[in-house]
């Protein structure tokens, strides 16, 4: 149950934090402040269950909520709620039972308003109505548009050091020097002893930051038993500073965070893995990540990598979107030239199809002129949209494929790649888009650019059966904001030319018709006869991937569509003529966007 509080001396000043009460005097604030119930919520306790009767509406007065609804799979995450918002005012508006269940992601404080003060607060100050409805809308509208829910505000962070970190106190510093660029920081120090601070002036601070709409940032001494535990159920999000070596699992940090868990807080948990900078790329990171919301990799005195940890905890990070297309997908490599150039950070990639394996080798950390050479020396010369096979299991042979991306990506997973990377697949044993970011990258490289009868699906560990993602998601940007990406800039490479067949064909034609027409060259590219099997089935394939386009291109900030609608999937050995036009391309939407992206560096 939450626990009942004294009203604060600057009750009335606290409650002109809030939007509902902003419009009001300053004697209505005096006189509502009397009348409202102070409230805590502990982390991970909930403040009401969903179907509950609605008898009050809350405002959230420090501390975060998460917002569950129930569905077929059980409880989801729709949203989350944070200083100065409404709790359960849809209930009492709409004078219907919790249409969600709130549960506290840190010890939460809040207001509670009973259903005739609200009824009475909306009939004599009606203002108070505005920021309310707003909230509700603005909910209704992410929610019609598929946007996943925002984590909002970051107000508290809490640093966690794992033993034998000799670059922490760097990172650390860096950190928070990035931090500060952006909002006020107050860094704390949090460990026990006589020259600690104690809880109560711990949160008091805390408390005083988040009313200046700044960022506090505890440096926790996870042997400081309680002290610690207390800071831990402040913070909105952890991170824990480390190295790639193996760890105990009964080290103080793994001890401090197995016990927030317990104690039912949620806040959000990233891993920070400090590399030796001698080191190309980072391996065995798999074992080190397992329980951890997000991870990054951030080399040795590479300040621009704590830059990136520093735009994802205040979500600002930018991610990279690549859509499939077959041979279509190497604009990609020039759209990523032209980003490179123009200074745009990015913090993420994920791809589908043909897209994630150029996303995967942006994620490696190749270099705009690698991608340009290494993909030139591999795909034209192999010819893999003509390797026939006995069809049996699938009309092409993927061998040639698999051999190239071995040699692109040897034996590494996707937690090994510098940048936070997945790529899309469709599980047809349970027939559902799945999004990979774990795992060997050459595996499910592979299965997201595996169309169904063109080549096999992928075996998983478990059994299961994979195939291209371009199936159910051809340009993941929904994903992607579900990453955390606070901004993103798509590139779709999806062919727009109509499908069908030439104007004066009424049936299919039979199969020595079709060859005849190949021999004599009447069919040419575009589908101005009858389509094969290839491009029937291709099409086939990226019926729903393609229906959901206008929603990916909605939720982009950047959307990018190179004039590449000439070429074929199979035209791999025009590499030269179509990674210009990603270039191009994205030139242009950059300078169309000009202002917006400056914001971002």
């Amino acid at each position: 149950m939450p626990e009942p509080l004294s009203a604060p001396p600057d009750a009335a000043a606290r409650l002109a934090l809030i939007g509902a009460f902003a419009p009001l005097s300053e004697e209505a604030r005096a006189a509502l402040a009397a009348e409202v119930e102070w409230l805590r919520v502990a982390g991970g306790e909930r403040l009401f269950n969903e179907d509950d009767p609605a008898d009050a509406a809350y405002f959230v007065v420090r501390g975060r909520f998460r917002v569950l609804h129930s569905g077929p799979d059980g409880e989801q995450l729709i949203g989350y709620r944070g200083v100065g918002e409404p709790v359960g005012e849809v209930g009492v508006l709409a004078d219907v039972r919790r249409t969600a269940t709130v549960q506290a992601v840190r010890d939460t404080d809040v207001v509670r308003v009973d259903r005739a003060t609200f009824d009475r607060l909306i009939r004599d100050d009606p203002a108070t109505m505005v920021p309310l409805v707003s909230t509700v809308a603005m909910g209704l509208a992410d929610a019609m548009r598929g946007r996943p829910p925002d984590a909002g505000r970051l107000s508290t962070l809490a640093i966690l050091v794992e033993d034998g970190v000799e670059e922490a106190p760097w990172v650390v510093e860096k950190l928070v020097e990035v931090l500060e660029r952006r909002v006020p920081v107050l860094h704390l120090a949090v460990r026990g002893g006589r020259d600690g601070l104690t809880v109560p002036h711990l949160i008091a601070a805390i408390d005083e930051q988040e009313k200046r709409g700044g960022l506090t940032v505890l440096g926790i001494d996870p042997r400081s038993g309680p002290v610690a535990q207390r800071g831990l159920r402040q913070a909105d999000a952890v991170v824990v500073v480390a190295t790639p070596a193996a760890h105990s699992l009964e080290g103080p940090v793994p001890t401090a965070l197995a016990d927030l868990h317990a104690s039912g807080a949620t806040p959000t948990t990233s891993l920070v893995l400090v590399q030796p900078s001698w080191r190309a790329h980072p391996v065995g990171t798999a074992a080190r990540v397992a329980g951890f919301d997000a991870h990054f990799h951030v080399s040795a005195g590479a300040r621009e990598h704590v830059a990136r940890v520093a735009r994802h905890l205040t979500r600002r990070s930018i991610g990279l979107v690549l859509g499939g297309g077959g041979a279509r997908a190497l604009a990609h490599v020039g759209a990523f030239r032209a980003l490179v150039e123009a200074g745009v950070p990015i913090d993420r990639v994920g791809g589908s199809s043909s897209g994630g394996i150029i996303a995967a080798q942006i994620a490696a950390g190749w270099s705009s002129d690698e991608l340009w050479a290494r993909n030139r020396a591999e795909w034209p010369r192999a010819r893999v949209g003509r390797r026939l096979t006995l069809p049996l299991l699938s009309l092409l042979s993927p061998e040639i494929a698999i051999r190239i991306l071995n040699r692109m990506f040897g034996d590494a997973d996707l937690e090994d790649l510098w940048l936070p990377c997945f790529v899309t697949a469709v599980d047809l044993t349970e027939c559902r888009l799945v999004v990979r970011r774990g795992g060997p990258v050459t595996r499910w490289t592979l299965a997201t650019q595996s169309p169904p009868g063109i080549w096999p699906p992928v075996v998983g560990d478990d059994g299961a059966l994979y195939v291209d993602g371009a199936v159910l998601d051809n340009l993941p940007v929904v994903p992607m904001r579900a990453e955390g990406a606070g901004r993103v800039v798509s590139v779709s490479v999806a062919r727009r030319l109509p499908f069908a067949a030439g104007e004066h064909v009424r049936v299919a034609p039979s199969p020595m018709a079709h060859l005849r027409a190949l021999v004599s060259g009447t069919v040419h590219r575009g589908g101005q006869s009858f389509p094969n099997l290839l491009q029937v089935l291709n099409r086939t394939a990226l019926v729903t991937g393609v229906a959901g386009h206008a929603v990916s291109e909605g939720l982009s900030d950047v959307y990018v569509e190179p004039a590449v609608d000439d070429f074929g999937l199979a035209d791999w050995s025009h590499l030269d003529d179509i990674v210009p036009k990603g270039y191009d391309a994205m030139r242009r939407a950059l300078d169309e966007h000009a202002d917006l992206v400056a914001s971002w560096g």
